[in-house]
């Protein structure tokens, strides 16, 4: 069992450390949805488990914010905002029309 602990607490160290990486260089967005990914998996199993009856539903929301809030937060920042893919593609279409006019 601890052995189990340590192997998880090393995936949340990695999860977090993408996040970390993300703040500092935006050119890391794939590591830092990967590791959204890690804790919505986990936070997937959780819920799972209470669904299936293998643990009582009252503990969902004992792990709200210990399971469920940190994937959130972590989608929440590591998802590419529609707002800026908007406006790369409205640039590249400027830029586009002003060179078919050139």
């Amino acid at each position: 069992m601890p052995h189990f602990v340590r192997d998880i607490g090393a995936a949340y160290l990695v999860a977090g450390a993408t996040l970390a990486w993300f703040a500092i260089n935006r050119a890391a967005r794939p590591a830092a949805l990967a590791g959204a990914a890690f804790l919505a998996l986990h936070a997937l199993v959780h819920l799972w488990d209470a669904a299936a009856g293998r643990a009582h539903a009252h503990q969902l929301l004992v792990d709200l914010p210990a399971v469920f809030l940190p994937p959130a937060l972590a989608i929440w920042i590591a998802w590419p905002r529609r707002q800026a893919n908007e406006e790369k593609s409205h640039d590249r279409m400027v830029s586009a029309a002003a060179d078919r006019r050139l």
